[in-house]
C-alpha cells in the first residue's frame, strides 16, 4: 500500500517556524526504494583532510550517498542533511539580514550599528551592525508593543524572495555606509558638546518618532534618514 504523505522540515528562525514541504512514498510505514533496514556493513568509507587550526584531521567518511545513507541507517539522510547544510549558512544568513531591514523600515526602528573605521570607495564610513537579529526584532517587539506571531506574514514575504541556491557559497551579512557629509555634521554636533547632543538627539528621536543615540554613528545614520525621506 502507497501513503503519500507530507514532509516538513521546519527552520527555526527568529522565533518563528519557516516549514519547507516536499513529498515523500511511504510504502508500509517505510520510504520508497528502502528494502528492509540498511545494514551499516555495507558501506564503505574513505579518507578526507580537513583543515582545521592551521592543521590538517583526517576523517573516515562516506564514499558515496548511499554510503552515507547507510552510515546514518535511513534512505535520504544525506539529502536532508544537504538541504540542512545551504538553508542554515545561506538562505537563513540571508533571510535574516533581509527580514530585519524590512522590519527596520516598517516599524522606524533602527538596528544598532557601529562604525567599522573603514570607508568605501566615495569616502563613506561603514557601519556594521553590532545588535543580533534576534535581540533588534525582540526590541521592535517589545518597543512597539506587539507579539513575535504578528510578524509572520512579513517573514514569509521575505522568506520567498530567497533562493535555494546549492552552488553559491555562505552569505554574509550586510553592511550599512554612512555618507561622510552626515558623519561630518553628526562629529561636529559632538564636538559642540553634550547639550548640543542632546538636543539633536532629542530633536531627530521625535522627528523619526524612533529612539536616537547620542554617539557619531547613532547621529549620522539619523540625520541621513531624517534629510533623505523627511516625514511629513
Amino acid at each position: 500500500m502507497n501513503i503519500e504523505r507530507d514532509a516538513r522540515i521546519h527552520f527555526h528562525e527568529l522565533g518563528r517556524l519557516i516549514p519547507v514541504t516536499r513529498k515523500c512514498n511511504f510504502q508500509a510505514g517505510k520510504p520508497a526504494g528502502l528494502s528492509g533496514r540498511i545494514k551499516a556493513s555495507s558501506l564503505i568509507m574513505v579518507k578526507k583532510k580537513f583543515k582545521s587550526l592551521g592543521l590538517e584531521a583526517t576523517f573516515l567518511v562516506p564514499e558515496s550517498v548511499a554510503d552515507f545513507d547507510a552510515n546514518a541507517r535511513r534512505q535520504g539522510a544525506c539529502l536532508e542533511e544537504a538541504i540542512n547544510n545551504v538553508v542554515y549558512r545561506s538562505c537563513l544568513t540571508e533571510f535574516r539580514a533581509k527580514f530585519c531591514e524590512r522590519l527596520s523600515a516598517k516599524t522606524g526602528v533602527q538596528r544598532g550599528a557601529a562604525g567599522t573605521g573603514r570607508t568605501d570607495g566615495a569616502g563613506n564610513q561603514i557601519l556594521e551592525f553590532n545588535e543580533k537579529e534576534k535581540a533588534f526584532v525582540e526590541r521592535v517587539c517589545q518597543e512597539r508593543r506587539i507579539s513575535v506571531t504578528e510578524l509572520q506574514a512579513l517573514a514569509d514575504e521575505v522568506a520567498s524572495e530567497v533562493a535555494f541556491d546549492a552552488s553559491g557559497r555562505e552569505s554574509a551579512g550586510t553592511v550599512r555606509r554612512i555618507p561622510k557629509r552626515y558623519l561630518t555634521m553628526a562629529q561636529d554636533i559632538v564636538i559642540k558638546g553634550p547639550d548640543a547632543v542632546e538636543k539633536a538627539r532629542k530633536k531627530l528621536s521625535e522627528a523619526l518618532k524612533r529612539p536616537v543615540l547620542g554617539d557619531a554613528d547613532s547621529l549620522a545614520l539619523a540625520i541621513k534618514e531624517y534629510q533623505e525621506e523627511p516625514l511629513a
